[in-house]
């Protein structure tokens, strides 16, 4: 059986790389969360990539004291690096963009803006499992479908009939 095919980036075809977020390196230092097992399960050539804009988040909450922040920098350090700019979740969903690159963050608004953008996300599914969510980039639209089929909500077995005619009276 072959490995899925979990994103890839320009400079390594071959390998893909996936992109860790700075909100499941936490959780993965603060629960004890498989990470490197569950990339490895879902594909045995992944490559756990960590973008600067994470590298210098983990750095300042690490200052701060976070434990979780200095675990995570450690387990880390021998990762390969992907320079992009700025910082915080729009600076990550860039870089990830840029490169497509998979990305995994137990980020439930990241996970749905890089989806709605068209990469595929990895997500915590329960404490030791994650799962692919597949990019579902969408098209702008002029109009708005309504999956029941009927303009107004109902749904098309509970459509509204006209109203029957009223008995015509008869003149004399």
């Amino acid at each position: 059986m072959t490995a899925p095919n979990l994103g890839s980036s320009s400079a390594s075809p071959d390998r893909p790389r996936v992109l860790v977020d700075t909100n499941l390196l936490l959780r993965a230092a603060r629960t004890g969360f498989p990470l490197l097992a569950e990339l490895a399960r879902l594909s045995e050539s992944a490559i756990p990539t960590l973008a600067t804009p994470v590298r210098r988040e983990l750095l300042r909450l690490s200052e701060d004291g976070s434990r979780e922040a200095a675990i995570a920098l450690n387990r880390t350090g021998a990762w390969p690096r992907v320079l992009g700019p700025g910082t915080g979740d729009d600076a990550i969903l860039a870089v990830a963009l840029r490169h497509r690159m998979l990305l995994a963050t137990a980020d439930r608004e990241l996970a749905e803006r890089a989806s709605r953008a068209g990469l595929d996300v990895l997500v915590p599914r329960d404490r030791s499992r994650l799962t692919l969510r597949s990019g579902r980039a969408r098209a702008p639209s002029a109009t708005v479908k309504n999956r029941g089929g009927h303009r107004d909500g109902r749904a098309d077995h509970a459509r509204r009939r006209p109203p029957a005619e009223p008995p015509r009276r008869r003149v004399r």
